[in-house]
């Protein structure tokens, strides 16, 4: 199966900023109908939130000493969900790869999300991966 989306993630959470008073860490919790990806970081920027809407673009191309830079590590979350939800900081919003074929821009547009009961805003990132129906975690 294609865990790549997973190396991704990983790679996305050793690349974001972190307060120096905190030890980075990642969460990855596994549910029965989702994925659940939790750091302590300092949370999203508008900037992110751009790249992580674009295809090819990245916040992490000109900046020395991070791992991803090519833009696309994101979409393959699409390999397992169709919703993917990202929580960070005051931005909460999910994408629809089930409207990808009728406009084909479900992928790189955002749809706003509620924040979850409780979130605090002001660092860290969540990222739920609801898994497609013939997903499931073996």
């Amino acid at each position: 199966k294609e865990v790549h989306f997973i190396l991704e993630l990983v790679q996305n959470s050793d690349d974001n900023q972190y307060d120096p008073s905190v030890i980075p860490t990642l969460r990855i919790e596994i549910h029965s109908d989702r994925l659940e990806f939790s750091n302590n970081e300092e949370g999203f920027t508008e900037d992110n939130i751009i790249a992580l809407c674009n295809i090819g673009a990245s916040t992490k191309a000109t900046v020395a000493g991070y791992i991803g830079q090519k833009g696309i590590g994101f979409k393959s979350v699409f390999k397992v969900s169709r919703q993917p939800r990202v929580h960070s900081r005051t931005y909460h919003f999910q994408f629809d790869s089930d409207g990808a074929s009728a406009d084909g821009f479900s992928y790189i547009i955002p749809t706003p999300l509620p924040p979850p009961p409780g979130w605090d805003s002001t660092r860290g990132s969540t990222i739920i991966l609801p898994f497609k129906v013939a997903s499931s975690v073996e």
